[in-house]
């Protein structure tokens, strides 16, 4: 696993909040969903105070900010991140985060159509771990196949910063 400020670069689920189908008729999922490509995100954010919030009634959302490499370079959308979660909360040592777009911050970038989507990441600093991962969003992906009552994800690849800097050896 690579490290930059002692957090790790691994695979995570981005994922749709709403179901994409419903009894009065099935919606298109988002564009950000319908590419099979992985996208390289770099999440900049204070992240020791954002791993402590382990509260869901009482999490804070943090400012952020989210990097991709665009087609003019690289781009990056200012955003707010919490943790979510219950189970993952309890017992991971880096839980399941929400992020949160504004829609002027996000028009023309690959996240246009996303307000609140939710981000899986990894539970323990651990390879396996994030074989769990790719597990999980091989079964969001093939549930799809069954039933349109299932949630678009996207596979990405995050480096996470904190902006608080280092976090120890």
């Amino acid at each position: 696993m690579n490290r930059r400020y002692g957090a790790p670069t691994l695979a995570a689920i981005l994922a749709a909040v709403a179901p994409l189908g419903s009894a009065a008729g099935q919606a298109a999922p988002a564009a950000f969903f319908r590419s099979p490509d992985t996208l390289t995100l770099t999440l900049r954010t204070d992240l020791r105070r954002l791993l402590r919030d382990r509260d869901t009634a009482a999490a804070e959302w943090r400012e952020a900010s989210l990097t991709w490499s665009g087609p003019g370079g690289a781009d990056t959308v200012s955003l707010r991140v919490r943790t979510r979660g219950l189970f993952r909360l309890r017992h991971c040592a880096f839980p399941p985060i929400r992020l949160r777009f504004t829609q002027d911050s996000v028009l023309g970038t690959p996240f246009e159509d996303l307000r609140r989507p939710k981000l899986g990441t990894h539970c323990m600093d651990r390879d396996e771990y994030e074989q769990y991962l790719l597990q999980e969003y091989a079964i969001y992906r093939v549930w799809l196949l069954f039933t349109p009552l299932g949630h678009a994800v996207r596979l990405v690849r995050v480096t996470y910063e904190d902006t608080a800097g280092p976090c120890g050896p």
